[in-house]
């Protein structure tokens, strides 16, 4: 994976998820992981937004289609 900001997404994936094996691409969706519900998706949100320093409005983040549009998301916020 050489997208920094993809890279430390996925970090923070598996530190919410507790789960060291997660591995995420640009096209992967909350379906790849494991226990990804709507609870869990406030918290990986919350996650990164300490991580990167941001603040995301719900509407931002309401129908985001994998993960290379949350890193997409978050590129363009820094």
């Amino acid at each position: 994976m050489s997208d920094d900001v993809l890279e430390r997404v996925q970090q923070v994936c598996r530190d919410v998820f507790e789960d060291d094996d997660i591995v995420l691409t640009r096209s992967s969706t909350a379906k790849d992981i494991e226990g990804f519900d709507s609870l869990m998706k406030i918290t990986f949100f919350v996650a990164l937004e300490e991580e990167f320093g941001l603040r995301f409005g719900s509407a931002e983040i309401a129908d985001l289609p994998d993960m290379g549009a949350v890193a997409d998301l978050v590129r363009a916020k820094l």
